[in-house]
């Protein structure tokens, strides 16, 4: 519904008003008031309501194998490198500005290797407290950070995957980044989580990681459960 076709007498007189200004200053501006929708006229006036332009930022979360035990890691690397979307849970510590959509890179800290190791998006619309520890299947509860849901696009397995080593994120914007001492849920530079992304994608390409050229694919009435797809990532990687 526009303005034109509307009966209300204040409306009708805003209308008068800005046709009289019209006609002395800007003879496009009547034009304007005319095909603003309603939802515009009642929260500003007779002005146009002005869009706002989201701009998605990229985070830094890390893992720390000595304080959480990732168990289905093997079963989530392998269903990533088969093209499929991988979602999960993580800690973000006490960081509230991360929103829906946003860009991630998951860093491994100590023990050795030390180096990004997966990435993905924002699935929270905003950060929330802690709920059941989806990787291990149990109730209990993992501290007091908050949580955002996340959907890796690449996650990769130190074990048996060749991670983005920290000895190459020491280069360019990338060096300002203190990678030891980081904490989950920092923001990464613009300039820098560019870079980091143009890395990430040539790490890929060097290691020809499956997932770049692989889509989603099983027999005709096998399902994707771990059972399946961890037998068949044991046949390829027997000393595990």
């Amino acid at each position: 519904m526009y303005v034109s076709n509307l009966r209300s007498p204040t409306l009708r007189m805003r209308l008068a008003i800005a046709r009289r200004f019209s006609a002395c200053f800007c003879t496009d501006f009547a034009a304007t008031i005319d095909e603003a929708p309603v939802s515009a006229h009642r929260s500003l006036g007779a002005f146009p309501r002005r869009r706002r332009v989201l701009t998605l930022k990229t985070y830094l979360l890390t893992w720390s194998p000595p304080r959480y035990n990732w168990q289905r890691l093997p079963y989530l690397a392998h269903l990533s490198a088969q093209g499929w979307p991988v979602p999960h849970d993580w800690p973000c510590q006490n960081t509230k500005r991360i929103r829906e959509g946003d860009r991630f890179f998951l860093l491994r800290k100590s023990p050795k290797p030390i180096g990004i190791m997966g990435s993905g998006f924002i699935l929270s619309s905003i950060p929330y407290p802690a709920r059941r520890d989806s990787s291990r299947g149990s109730a209990r509860q993992r501290g007091t950070a908050l949580f955002v849901d996340v959907n890796f696009d690449v996650l990769l397995d130190p074990d048996s995957d060749s991670i983005l080593l920290q000895s190459r994120l020491g280069r360019g914007r990338l060096a300002l980044i203190h990678w030891r001492q980081a904490r989950s849920g920092i923001q990464i530079p613009e300039d820098a989580a560019r870079e980091l992304d143009a890395q990430w994608q040539r790490h890929l390409a060097r290691i020809r990681w499956p997932g770049l050229r692989s889509e989603p694919y099983l027999p005709a009435g096998v399902s994707p459960t771990p059972k399946v797809l961890m037998s068949k990532s044991l046949r390829k990687h027997p000393s595990r």
